[in-house]
């Protein structure tokens, strides 16, 4: 991709982790220093209360959006925003119907679009036997599956602890931070925050 980069988050409902895992693509695809991502905000301010101040202070980046369409997977809105070059995010729960939604989300998609989409399952519910149904849709060509973990630092609300998030959390959104790296083909290097 080239000119303006703009990442769209979306849910496939609330409360799945759309605001979170926006926050936490901010922050990592910020890094430790130098300009921050532009912020696009349809949460109505929820975004920013996930983002620790010490960003706050930094140069942006007008070449790089990330768009937090909060629970508006399905909306004309954002197929109406595909028509625009975008990596799409799709946030969903994971749970069976979750994973359901975010599959009956990508498959309505342009084939254009499904192929630089991104899908993050969050556990936001309590572990669910979802390894079968995971393995299934990766055999069927869903886009990448990155599963994020239950992780209390994430739950508690308010700017995000990157420093206290269990390791397999900060493994698991390192992993999705640097697949939209790569697929947006910027020279961002992920990495954990260890402010």
């Amino acid at each position: 991709m080239t000119g303006t980069l703009r990442v769209v988050v979306t849910g496939t409902g609330g409360g799945v982790g759309t605001t979170t895992i926006a926050a936490a693509l901010f922050a990592y695809l910020a890094g430790p220093a130098g300009p921050v991502p532009c912020l696009g905000d349809r949460t109505g301010g929820e975004l920013l209360l996930r983002i620790p101040a010490y960003f706050g202070s930094r140069p942006v980046d007008e070449a790089l959006i990330i768009q937090d369409l909060g629970c508006h997977a399905t909306s004309a809105v954002l197929l109406g925003l595909l028509d625009e070059p975008v990596l799409l995010v799709v946030v969903t729960a994971a749970t069976p119907d979750g994973l359901r939604l975010a599959d009956e989300f990508v498959g309505r998609l342009p084939r254009r679009a499904r192929l630089g989409t991104v899908v993050v399952p969050v556990a936001v519910f309590g572990r669910q036997r979802i390894e079968a149904q995971l393995a299934a849709m990766l055999l069927a060509g869903l886009p990448m599956l990155f599963p994020v973990p239950s992780d209390r630092v994430l739950a508690a609300g308010g700017p995000i602890r990157f420093e206290s998030l269990a390791p397999g959390t900060t493994t698991a959104l390192v992993s999705v931070a640097s697949q939209v790296r790569e697929l947006l083909g910027t020279s961002v290097t992920v990495r954990p925050l260890t402010w």
